[in-house]
Protein backbone atom coordinates (compact mmCIF):
# COMPACT_ATOMS: atom_id res chain seq x y z
CA UNK A 1 0.00 0.00 0.00
CA UNK A 2 1.27 3.44 -0.85
CA UNK A 3 2.50 5.52 2.09
CA UNK A 4 -0.04 8.31 1.67
CA UNK A 5 -2.85 5.78 1.75
CA UNK A 6 -1.63 4.38 5.03
CA UNK A 7 -1.80 7.86 6.54
CA UNK A 8 -5.38 8.54 5.37
CA UNK A 9 -8.03 8.90 8.05
CA UNK A 10 -11.77 9.70 8.10
CA UNK A 11 -12.94 13.25 8.77
CA UNK A 12 -16.52 14.24 9.51
CA UNK A 13 -17.41 17.73 8.28
CA UNK A 14 -20.88 19.21 8.08
CA UNK A 15 -22.55 15.83 8.49
CA UNK A 16 -20.73 14.30 5.51
CA UNK A 17 -17.85 11.86 5.62
CA UNK A 18 -14.73 12.63 3.61
CA UNK A 19 -11.27 11.13 3.47
CA UNK A 20 -8.37 13.50 4.10
CA UNK A 21 -5.12 12.18 2.65
CA UNK A 22 -1.66 13.23 3.69
CA UNK A 23 -1.36 15.32 0.54
CA UNK A 24 -4.27 17.50 1.72
CA UNK A 25 -6.91 16.48 -0.82
CA UNK A 26 -10.54 15.89 0.14
CA UNK A 27 -11.71 12.64 -1.47
CA UNK A 28 -15.37 11.63 -1.52
CA UNK A 29 -16.13 8.25 0.07
CA UNK A 30 -17.51 5.26 -1.76
CA UNK A 31 -21.33 5.17 -1.97
CA UNK A 32 -23.21 3.18 0.67
CA UNK A 33 -23.61 -0.51 -0.08
CA UNK A 34 -26.99 -1.42 -1.56
CA UNK A 35 -29.58 -2.75 0.87
CA UNK A 36 -30.34 -6.48 0.47
CA UNK A 37 -33.61 -7.50 -1.17
CA UNK A 38 -35.36 -10.49 0.40
CA UNK A 39 -37.55 -13.03 -1.36
CA UNK A 40 -38.87 -16.53 -0.73
CA UNK A 41 -35.92 -18.69 0.28
CA UNK A 42 -34.68 -21.65 -1.75
CA UNK A 43 -31.54 -23.74 -2.13
CA UNK A 44 -29.96 -24.44 -5.51
CA UNK A 45 -27.86 -27.50 -6.24
CA UNK A 46 -25.67 -27.79 -9.32
CA UNK A 47 -22.86 -30.03 -10.52
CA UNK A 48 -19.29 -28.81 -9.85
CA UNK A 49 -18.50 -26.04 -12.30
CA UNK A 50 -15.44 -24.26 -10.92
CA UNK A 51 -11.69 -24.69 -10.71
CA UNK A 52 -10.04 -24.24 -7.32
CA UNK A 53 -6.42 -23.20 -6.71
CA UNK A 54 -4.61 -23.46 -3.40
CA UNK A 55 -2.01 -20.77 -2.82
CA UNK A 56 0.89 -22.64 -1.26
CA UNK A 57 2.08 -19.94 1.17
CA UNK A 58 1.61 -18.81 3.85
CA UNK A 59 0.34 -21.75 5.92
CA UNK A 60 -1.73 -21.04 8.99
CA UNK A 61 -2.21 -24.56 10.33
CA UNK A 62 0.08 -27.47 9.51
CA UNK A 63 -0.12 -28.05 5.74
CA UNK A 64 -3.68 -26.88 5.20
CA UNK A 65 -4.02 -23.98 2.73
CA UNK A 66 -5.20 -20.65 4.06
CA UNK A 67 -5.98 -19.13 0.67
CA UNK A 68 -8.21 -20.78 -1.90
CA UNK A 69 -9.11 -19.12 -5.21
CA UNK A 70 -12.08 -20.31 -7.24
CA UNK A 71 -12.54 -19.63 -10.94
CA UNK A 72 -15.63 -20.13 -13.07
CA UNK A 73 -13.88 -20.94 -16.36
CA UNK A 74 -15.87 -19.69 -18.06
CA UNK A 75 -18.69 -17.97 -16.20
CA UNK A 76 -20.36 -17.67 -19.59
CA UNK A 77 -19.51 -18.05 -23.28
CA UNK A 78 -21.38 -17.44 -26.50
CA UNK A 79 -21.26 -17.15 -30.30
CA UNK A 80 -23.43 -15.24 -32.77
CA UNK A 81 -23.74 -15.41 -36.55
CA UNK A 82 -22.85 -12.49 -38.80
CA UNK A 83 -26.43 -11.18 -38.50
CA UNK A 84 -26.20 -11.07 -34.72
CA UNK A 85 -28.40 -14.13 -34.12
CA UNK A 86 -27.35 -16.32 -31.18
CA UNK A 87 -25.80 -19.57 -32.35
CA UNK A 88 -24.56 -21.03 -29.08
CA UNK A 89 -24.46 -20.14 -25.41
CA UNK A 90 -22.84 -21.73 -22.38
CA UNK A 91 -23.32 -20.91 -18.69
CA UNK A 92 -21.32 -22.23 -15.77
CA UNK A 93 -24.33 -24.26 -14.56
CA UNK A 94 -25.12 -25.72 -18.00
CA UNK A 95 -21.50 -26.41 -19.02
CA UNK A 96 -21.58 -29.89 -20.64
CA UNK A 97 -17.80 -30.38 -20.68
CA UNK A 98 -16.00 -32.87 -18.46
CA UNK A 99 -12.56 -31.85 -17.22
CA UNK A 100 -9.94 -34.49 -17.88
CA UNK A 101 -6.31 -34.88 -16.88
CA UNK A 102 -3.95 -33.69 -19.60
CA UNK A 103 -0.21 -33.13 -19.83
CA UNK A 104 0.71 -30.65 -17.11
CA UNK A 105 -2.88 -29.97 -16.06
CA UNK A 106 -6.50 -30.23 -17.19
CA UNK A 107 -8.44 -30.06 -20.46
CA UNK A 108 -12.12 -29.70 -21.34
CA UNK A 109 -13.90 -29.39 -24.65
CA UNK A 110 -17.49 -29.28 -25.82
CA UNK A 111 -19.12 -29.36 -29.26
CA UNK A 112 -20.65 -26.27 -30.83
CA UNK A 113 -23.78 -27.00 -32.91
CA UNK A 114 -23.20 -26.71 -36.63
CA UNK A 115 -19.56 -27.76 -36.39
CA UNK A 116 -16.88 -26.57 -34.01
CA UNK A 117 -15.45 -26.87 -30.54
CA UNK A 118 -14.92 -24.76 -27.44
CA UNK A 119 -11.66 -25.92 -25.85
CA UNK A 120 -10.10 -25.00 -22.50
CA UNK A 121 -6.78 -26.01 -20.98
CA UNK A 122 -5.20 -25.31 -17.58
CA UNK A 123 -1.52 -25.95 -16.88
CA UNK A 124 0.26 -25.28 -13.59
CA UNK A 125 3.95 -25.02 -12.82
CA UNK A 126 5.08 -23.83 -9.42
CA UNK A 127 3.39 -20.53 -8.59
CA UNK A 128 2.10 -20.00 -12.17
CA UNK A 129 -1.11 -21.21 -13.83
CA UNK A 130 -1.60 -20.75 -17.56
CA UNK A 131 -5.02 -20.88 -19.23
CA UNK A 132 -6.01 -21.23 -22.88
CA UNK A 133 -9.52 -20.70 -24.25
CA UNK A 134 -10.08 -21.53 -27.96
CA UNK A 135 -12.99 -21.23 -30.39
CA UNK A 136 -12.52 -23.70 -33.26
CA UNK A 137 -14.86 -23.08 -36.22
CA UNK A 138 -15.35 -26.30 -38.21
CA UNK A 139 -18.56 -25.07 -39.83
CA UNK A 140 -19.11 -23.54 -43.26
CA UNK A 141 -20.26 -20.22 -41.80
CA UNK A 142 -18.36 -17.39 -40.10
CA UNK A 143 -18.87 -16.69 -36.41
CA UNK A 144 -19.24 -13.31 -34.83
CA UNK A 145 -18.43 -12.28 -31.26
CA UNK A 146 -17.19 -15.65 -30.02
CA UNK A 147 -16.55 -14.76 -26.40
CA UNK A 148 -15.99 -16.20 -22.95
CA UNK A 149 -15.62 -14.54 -19.55
CA UNK A 150 -14.19 -16.00 -16.35
CA UNK A 151 -14.87 -15.03 -12.73
CA UNK A 152 -11.92 -15.22 -10.31
CA UNK A 153 -13.26 -15.32 -6.74
CA UNK A 154 -11.45 -14.30 -3.55
CA UNK A 155 -14.04 -15.01 -0.86
CA UNK A 156 -11.93 -17.88 0.54
CA UNK A 157 -8.56 -16.16 0.01
CA UNK A 158 -8.11 -14.27 3.26
CA UNK A 159 -4.71 -12.80 2.37
CA UNK A 160 -5.85 -11.44 -1.02
CA UNK A 161 -9.51 -10.47 -0.60
CA UNK A 162 -9.75 -6.67 -0.72
CA UNK A 163 -13.10 -5.07 0.09
CA UNK A 164 -11.75 -1.49 0.11
CA UNK A 165 -9.84 -1.49 -3.19
CA UNK A 166 -6.68 -0.21 -1.51
CA UNK A 167 -4.65 -3.31 -2.49
CA UNK A 168 -6.26 -4.07 -5.88
CA UNK A 169 -4.21 -2.39 -8.60
CA UNK A 170 -5.10 -1.58 -12.20
CA UNK A 171 -2.59 -0.07 -14.63
CA UNK A 172 -3.80 3.48 -15.33
CA UNK A 173 -1.73 5.87 -17.46
CA UNK A 174 1.00 3.23 -17.30
CA UNK A 175 1.16 3.34 -13.49
CA UNK A 176 -0.08 0.80 -10.92
CA UNK A 177 -3.04 2.53 -9.27
CA UNK A 178 -5.33 1.25 -6.46
CA UNK A 179 -8.94 0.87 -7.61
CA UNK A 180 -9.77 2.73 -4.38
CA UNK A 181 -9.00 5.94 -6.30
CA UNK A 182 -11.49 5.28 -9.11
CA UNK A 183 -14.89 6.98 -8.82
CA UNK A 184 -17.36 4.23 -7.95
CA UNK A 185 -21.06 5.09 -8.24
CA UNK A 186 -22.53 1.59 -8.16
CA UNK A 187 -24.18 0.74 -4.79
CA UNK A 188 -23.10 -2.88 -5.21
CA UNK A 189 -19.48 -1.65 -5.00
CA UNK A 190 -18.75 -2.87 -8.51
CA UNK A 191 -16.42 -1.22 -11.02
CA UNK A 192 -15.77 -1.90 -14.68
CA UNK A 193 -13.72 -0.46 -17.53
CA UNK A 194 -12.48 -1.14 -21.05
CA UNK A 195 -8.81 -1.25 -21.98
CA UNK A 196 -7.96 2.14 -23.54
CA UNK A 197 -10.93 3.85 -21.85
CA UNK A 198 -10.60 7.04 -19.82
CA UNK A 199 -12.19 6.50 -16.43
CA UNK A 200 -13.09 9.08 -13.75
CA UNK A 201 -11.08 9.28 -10.54
CA UNK A 202 -12.23 10.50 -7.13
CA UNK A 203 -10.01 13.59 -7.37
CA UNK A 204 -11.89 14.75 -10.49
CA UNK A 205 -9.24 13.73 -13.02
CA UNK A 206 -9.46 11.02 -15.65
CA UNK A 207 -6.95 8.26 -16.35
CA UNK A 208 -6.61 5.81 -19.22
CA UNK A 209 -6.70 2.05 -18.63
CA UNK A 210 -3.37 0.89 -20.03
CA UNK A 211 -3.50 -2.87 -19.51
CA UNK A 212 -5.96 -5.69 -18.99
CA UNK A 213 -4.36 -6.96 -15.80
CA UNK A 214 -4.98 -6.98 -12.04
CA UNK A 215 -2.36 -7.05 -9.27
CA UNK A 216 -3.21 -7.74 -5.61
CA UNK A 217 -0.53 -7.69 -2.89
CA UNK A 218 -1.13 -9.99 0.06
CA UNK A 219 -2.06 -8.34 3.34
CA UNK A 220 1.45 -8.87 4.73
CA UNK A 221 2.96 -7.31 1.58
CA UNK A 222 5.21 -10.31 0.91
CA UNK A 223 3.46 -11.67 -2.18
CA UNK A 224 1.62 -10.23 -5.20
CA UNK A 225 -1.04 -12.10 -7.12
CA UNK A 226 -1.16 -11.21 -10.82
CA UNK A 227 -4.08 -12.03 -13.15
CA UNK A 228 -4.63 -11.32 -16.84
CA UNK A 229 -6.09 -12.51 -20.13
CA UNK A 230 -4.55 -11.56 -23.46
CA UNK A 231 -5.80 -10.11 -25.64
CA UNK A 232 -7.85 -8.14 -23.12
CA UNK A 233 -10.93 -6.03 -23.77
CA UNK A 234 -11.86 -4.91 -20.25
CA UNK A 235 -12.03 -5.56 -16.53
CA UNK A 236 -14.62 -5.80 -13.77
CA UNK A 237 -14.57 -6.24 -10.01
CA UNK A 238 -17.13 -6.84 -7.31
CA UNK A 239 -15.55 -5.37 -4.22
CA UNK A 240 -18.17 -5.87 -1.53
CA UNK A 241 -20.66 -8.31 -3.00
CA UNK A 242 -21.45 -11.79 -1.76
CA UNK A 243 -18.73 -13.09 -4.07
CA UNK A 244 -15.66 -10.85 -4.00
CA UNK A 245 -14.21 -11.27 -7.48
CA UNK A 246 -12.06 -9.86 -10.28
CA UNK A 247 -12.56 -10.30 -14.02
CA UNK A 248 -10.37 -9.66 -17.05
CA UNK A 249 -12.35 -10.07 -20.26
CA UNK A 250 -10.92 -11.24 -23.60
CA UNK A 251 -12.55 -9.56 -26.62
CA UNK A 252 -15.24 -11.13 -28.77
CA UNK A 253 -13.65 -12.81 -31.82
CA UNK A 254 -14.84 -13.05 -35.40
CA UNK A 255 -13.90 -16.58 -36.49
CA UNK A 256 -13.86 -17.59 -40.16
CA UNK A 257 -14.65 -21.17 -41.27
CA UNK A 258 -11.64 -23.41 -40.65
CA UNK A 259 -10.11 -20.87 -38.25
CA UNK A 260 -9.38 -21.01 -34.51
CA UNK A 261 -9.18 -17.95 -32.26
CA UNK A 262 -7.48 -18.19 -28.88
CA UNK A 263 -7.13 -16.19 -25.66
CA UNK A 264 -4.35 -16.85 -23.13
CA UNK A 265 -4.69 -16.29 -19.41
CA UNK A 266 -2.35 -16.34 -16.44
CA UNK A 267 -2.46 -16.34 -12.64
CA UNK A 268 0.81 -16.11 -10.76
CA UNK A 269 2.00 -15.41 -7.23
CA UNK A 270 5.20 -13.36 -7.05
CA UNK A 271 7.31 -13.02 -3.93
CA UNK A 272 8.42 -9.40 -4.06
CA UNK A 273 7.09 -5.99 -5.01
CA UNK A 274 4.07 -5.12 -7.13
CA UNK A 275 6.38 -3.37 -9.58
CA UNK A 276 8.29 -6.63 -10.06
CA UNK A 277 5.00 -8.46 -10.55
CA UNK A 278 3.95 -5.89 -13.17
CA UNK A 279 7.22 -6.42 -15.06
CA UNK A 280 6.70 -10.17 -14.86
CA UNK A 281 3.30 -9.70 -16.50
CA UNK A 282 4.82 -7.52 -19.23
CA UNK A 283 7.45 -10.18 -19.94
CA UNK A 284 4.72 -12.84 -20.22
CA UNK A 285 2.65 -10.64 -22.53
CA UNK A 286 5.69 -9.89 -24.68
CA UNK A 287 6.38 -13.62 -24.98
CA UNK A 288 2.84 -14.22 -26.26
CA UNK A 289 3.26 -11.52 -28.91
CA UNK A 290 6.65 -12.90 -29.97
CA UNK A 291 5.10 -16.31 -30.38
Amino acid sequence: MEKWLISSFPLVCGGALFLLSACGRHVAPDPPLAEPVYSEQSLGVAKPCALEFWIQSPHRYKDYPWNILRMWFPEQAGIRDMNGKKLWNLHMISDPAVWERAEGGLRAECDIPGGGKFIRTVKSEGAVINFVMSFQNDSKNPWRNANGGSCLQFSAAADYEDNTGERTYWVLDGVLTPTFHTAITDPGMRGHCSVGQKIPMKDGTQKTVSEGAVFIPSKDGKYVLGYSWQPAAGMFYNRAGIVACNHVHPPGFDVAPGETKTANGIIFVHEGSKEEAYQRFLDWKSGLNDG
